[in-house]
């Protein structure tokens, strides 16, 4: 299986749209999977970062994917990332 380094999550009603990338930023997976699918996809993924919209249940989904994800708790961002200073 390639390296996953980001996945892309297109949030829907029904539908997402999931994409993930490798660190050359080329395409090596995509599907479309309905709400009861994705979290068990999730599931099977080493740990990488998760990118998705901003939108009304975007936090919602992302609680739910630290839930189900069996990475290493190093935060939102993804281990070895930066965030950005506190103003």
């Amino acid at each position: 299986m390639t390296q996953i380094s980001i996945i892309g999550l297109d949030i829907a009603k029904s539908v997402f749209q999931f994409e993930a990338q490798n660190a050359q930023g080329a395409v090596v997976r995509t599907e479309r999977l309905s709400r009861d699918k994705l979290l068990p996809a999730i599931e099977k993924i080493p740990a990488t970062v998760v990118a998705m919209e901003a939108c009304a249940t975007a936090h919602h989904w992302a609680r739910q994917i630290r839930k189900a994800a069996t990475w290493p708790s190093s935060g939102w961002w993804g281990p070895g990332a930066r965030r950005a200073p506190r103003r």
